[in-house]
């Protein structure tokens, strides 16, 4: 009778473990369902080129003098007599960022320390597009000992993005279309779109020269910006 009572409850044990193990086996082949809809996932780019109405100028003034104090003294002057000009030339506050302020030790070849070097660098902001080069000229007129260049861009390219993210998807649809030709099948409805980037890409300008031009201003050519978006988008195959 006891050998009989353990023989059932090792048979039970069994049972049950195999009902966990046949348990598992049925996860697994939920996990591996071969019924999902197929789908093609495609990546569409959207252009549209757009005149920039903003240059964003990185200019500065570099001073070194025989001692720290001597050094900011020159720099100061410089760098207000910069900002003033830009004021002048219709820049506004909000438009005139301190990127960089920097004070180092200048050394010799036995690092011994020779001098200070300080050093301001602006972001200006300039709206006015057509006036960029007569603002610059004056910048320069003014002592501007630093200019990294120009970078013109859009400020607001909400519309610009808003026509790129369409012609995302135009191309997103081109690009499914010809890869369902291509396998014998075609696309159905979209499963989903998931938007991947976007934005302006800028056209910086090389630096201007050290030196004012003639007067008018340097002649300054904006170009066009590239504002585009990417976007995936994943398309239901019909069979």
């Amino acid at each position: 009778m006891k050998f009989r009572t353990t023989m059932e409850r090792w048979m039970q044990w069994a049972l049950c473990a195999g009902v966990v193990w046949l348990g598992g086996l049925a996860a697994r082949a939920d996990d591996l369902d071969t019924s999902a809809t197929p789908d093609i996932e495609v990546v569409g780019t959207g252009h549209v080129f757009a005149k920039p109405d903003t240059a964003i100028a990185s200019v500065g003034v570099d001073v070194t003098g025989p001692t720290l104090a001597a050094a900011l003294k020159q720099a100061n002057d410089d760098a207000s007599k910069l900002v003033a000009v830009a004021k002048a030339q219709g820049i506004a506050d909000n438009d005139i960022q301190t990127s960089a302020y920097n004070m180092n030790p200048v050394t010799d070849q036995d690092s011994k320390v020779t001098g200070y070097r300080v050093n301001y660098l602006y972001s200006i902001k300039i709206r006015a597009i057509d006036s960029v080069g007569k603002v610059m000229d004056a910048i320069v007129a003014a002592g501007a000992s630093s200019l990294n260049g120009i970078t013109f861009t859009i400020d607001d390219p909400t519309k610009y993005e808003t026509d790129a993210r369409t012609a995302a998807v135009k191309d997103a649809l081109a690009r499914a279309t010809t890869l369902a030709a291509a396998a014998d099948v075609k696309i159905g409805s979209i499963i989903s779109i998931t938007e991947q980037s976007g934005g302006v890409t800028p056209l910086e300008r090389a630096p201007f020269a050290m030196t004012a031009s003639a007067a008018g201003g340097a002649p300054v050519e904006a170009g066009q910006n590239d504002v585009s978006v990417s976007v995936e988008v994943h398309y239901q195959i019909v069979q």
